[in-house]
């Protein structure tokens, strides 16, 4: 009965999926003004988050609805990212990468904690395979694209496999399940919750799984266009996403008591996967892109991708990175009974239209070459100062997609230590984005430019009037103190 009651529900994930077929591009490209559309499967924060309906709560004061849809795995959901039926999502490791490959116009925004139990190689209990070297020849059934498909890369490569000396057989969960049951392939890689449905009710057993191999993270996923337009909403999305999670972390049988109805499963089975999970939302850190960018590497060295890919260049970076600190050391001080006030250093590049001050920021490294940059970069690579390591991370050293952010240019960093960025843009795009950074809690900011007297003027005459703030008086007799030449003029 109980092996019943998942094959009901891996056959209705399979009929999202196709239905989620028939929606046409002409309908996922239709305009969704006002709405945050999140794709979801049927396990991890995401559908906890839909129960609570908190975040519902929290964007309806921003004027945004939000629509819910059900996909059966990761290179579905992305599929739906790409051609703009959802907005938001979350997958494993694996599907961004064949995604960005196949051109989606995506960004990471967050991810989850390392969950490196919660995917497996399984093999049947009575199996006389016993290790992953056991598998030379044999036929492995995966979900091609999915999160487990680097792990199937790694642990061959660890049992000194090549990917090719096994044959593998791409099938979606449900019709994997059916074939590891009858028999008709030797192995299946897979995670949960269908791992520990797999181990509890075939009692199929662990061949390996990614501890000391793979991170197995989940990573929150968004369009580009929505991302860049829409950081506040975003902002709350991951702030709720964070705090479901906390909460999951700390409450596993309310949070099975919630989700086990949802998926079709017993209750021990899916607090074995909850408890399997990661969970604490954080935005990306160079360390993790780093292992991302690993990813991709070895799925292009296979050629199972057609070209190399930048990771870091698909990274929704600030304000998104500015809100985690200020969140963490709000948190640290609190602990102190103190409180903390924050700034920020920017240079600015501000212009009458957005098109001129781009075309500002391209004429000031337009002198540079590579070489006279590898100089510049070069001390600063011996620094161990974290704030110039991640300078380096946004720029990497190269002129190629310098815009970090919406209008945060990383221009300035390719032959400067210390604050590398600057705002580019009009006066109200350039406005948007202070106020933005405001919002999250900076107070004090503290802009330069090049050079440095007429893009004083620039800022005060194209930007100050978008920015709601106190002009101080000049002092009595201000001019007196002038030098004579600059009175005259």
């Amino acid at each position: 009965m109980r092996t019943v009651i998942l094959r009901r529900g891996l056959v209705a994930l399979f009929a999202a999926a196709v239905t989620f077929g028939a929606i046409t591009q002409a309908q996922a490209l239709s305009s969704h003004e006002g709405v945050l559309r999140i794709g979801y499967q049927k396990y991890g924060t995401l559908v906890l988050l839909k129960a609570k309906g908190t975040l519902e709560k929290r964007l309806a004061a921003q004027g945004v609805d939000v629509q819910w849809t059900e996909f059966p795995g990761g290179p579905q959901l992305l599929e739906g990212l790409n051609v703009g039926s959802i907005d938001f999502g979350v997958t494993g490791e694996t599907p961004p990468v064949f995604a960005q490959a196949a051109g989606a116009d995506l960004l990471y925004v967050a991810y989850e904690p390392p969950a490196p139990h919660s995917e497996a190689i399984l093999v049947p209990k009575d199996s006389p395979i016993k290790t992953v070297q056991g598998l030379k020849g044999k036929k492995v059934v995966l979900n091609k694209g999915s999160n487990v498909h680097y792990l199937l890369v790694r642990a061959l490569e660890d049992a000194g496999l090549k990917y090719t000396d096994i044959q593998t057989v791409f099938l979606p969960p449900a019709d994997a399940r059916a074939a590891f049951e009858r028999g008709s392939v030797d192995a299946w890689v897979i995670w949960d919750p269908y791992q520990a449905a797999a181990e509890q009710q075939l009692q199929a057993r662990t061949l390996r799984d990614g501890q000391g191999i793979v991170d197995n993270h989940q990573f929150y996923l968004a369009t580009k266009p929505y991302a860049q337009k829409n950081p506040e909403v975003i902002k709350t999305l991951v702030e709720e996403v964070r705090a479901v999670g906390e909460w999951s972390k700390a409450n596993p049988e309310d949070v099975t008591k919630q989700v086990s109805p949802l998926l079709g499963l017993p209750a021990d089975i899916t607090l074995i996967s909850m408890k399997r999970q990661g969970y604490g939302a954080l935005f990306l850190t160079p360390e993790v892109v780093a292992a991302q960018q690993k990813i991709a590497d070895s799925f292009y060295q296979l050629k199972l991708i057609p070209k190399q890919l930048s990771i870091k260049d698909v990274i929704w970076t600030p304000p998104a990175a500015v809100a985690e600190k200020i969140e963490q050391v709000r948190t640290k001080a609190a602990k102190l009974d103190r409180t903390v006030r924050f700034g920020i250093r920017l240079h600015v590049i501000v212009r009458e239209t957005n098109a001129e001050a781009w075309q500002a920021a391209d004429r000031l490294i337009s002198h540079l070459d590579d070489e006279t940059i590898a100089r510049a970069q070069a001390p600063l690579a011996r620094f161990d100062s974290v704030g110039q390591q991640r300078m380096a991370a946004l720029h990497g050293g190269s002129r190629d997609n310098l815009e970090v952010s919406p209008n945060l240019w990383a221009g300035v960093g390719l032959v400067r230590g210390g604050a590398g960025t600057a705002l580019v843009g009009d006066g109200p795009t350039e406005a948007a984005r202070v106020k933005e950074y405001a919002d999250l809690g900076i107070d004090t900011f503290i802009f330069s430019g090049y050079p440095h007297l007429e893009e004083s003027y620039r800022v005060a005459q194209l930007l100050f009037p978008h920015l709601d703030i106190e002009r101080p008086e000049l002092p009595q007799g201000a001019n007196d103190i002038l030098p004579k030449a600059a009175s005259r003029s």
